[in-house]
């Protein structure tokens, strides 16, 4: 027995999967390295605000680059297919892969996210952080006029919707 399965065995019971057949897993996955926050789905929300995009094209994009879960294609079209499923996403083919923008179910969804990590207003003493705190400052900003022109832009497609159920 080398060190590797030493190893590997260590890491299945700290998970609690060492059970032996077809259900048992043969990669497990630490339970550290699973996001249940929401931070990747903000980040990917965040990636299709204005512009319609494929799972290739964000692929490439340096945001998802820094992130090992995020690595595999696969991994990332499933994730467009799930948002999509939930109605966060609208999604068309052109070729042969599909391309995915944000919906207005979305834009809400990116909203209450931005709140939830209180990313619309910079960090407490971001003065005293050097250049850090100015760059986290100017997102925060950037982020308060976006969702300012996101809201404005979703009451207006929302009031021409209820005009045409009205005028029909």
């Amino acid at each position: 027995m080398t060190s590797l399965d030493i190893v590997f065995e260590n890491l299945m019971k700290e998970i609690g999967e060492n059970k032996k057949g077809a259900r048992a897993r043969k990669y497990p996955i630490p339970l550290m390295k699973i996001d249940r926050s929401g931070m990747i789905k903000l980040l990917t929300l965040e990636t299709l605000i204005f512009e319609w995009k494929s799972a290739k094209e964000l692929l490439n994009d340096s945001i998802f680059e820094t992130y090992i879960y995020l690595s595999d294609w696969r991994c990332l079209s499933m994730r467009l297919l799930r948002y999509y499923r939930q109605g966060l996403l609208q999604r068309k083919k052109v070729g042969h892969c599909y391309k995915y923008k944000l919906s207005i179910k979305g834009e809400d969804r990116l909203y209450y996210l931005w709140n939830k990590f209180n990313l619309l207003s910079p960090p407490p003493d971001w003065e005293l952080k050097g250049r850090i705190g100015e760059i986290q400052y100017q997102l925060a900003r950037a982020r308060g006029k976006l969702a300012i022109q996101m809201l404005k832009d979703s009451l207006t497609k929302r009031i021409e919707q209820t005009q045409r159920l009205i005028f029909c």
